[in-house]
């Protein structure tokens, strides 16, 4: 996962791939950690994340473990 500043450089990156028919997961807003992101594929065949806003724990004295199903609030589901 490579978490990036701010989110217009996630739609920037979107863009580019677009352009250049890159391959490519949706865009979606994880669950756990309300990250927006998407996936891509390396030239390596591996998936990478790529996102901004992920939620920090900022306070590990406070936090609790939970368990999110789904995986995703909205997006990352399969291309169609």
């Amino acid at each position: 996962m490579l978490e990036t500043e701010s989110i217009d450089d996630v739609t920037l990156a979107l863009d580019i791939m677009q352009q250049r028919g890159l391959e490519m997961g949706r865009v979606g807003c994880h669950t756990s950690d309300l990250m927006i992101s998407f996936h891509l594929v390396s030239p390596s065949g591996f998936n990478v994340g790529y996102g901004w806003g992920g939620r920090a724990i900022d306070d590990e004295s406070t936090w609790t473990v939970e368990n999110y199903r789904p995986t995703s609030a909205w997006g990352h589901g399969p291309r169609r």
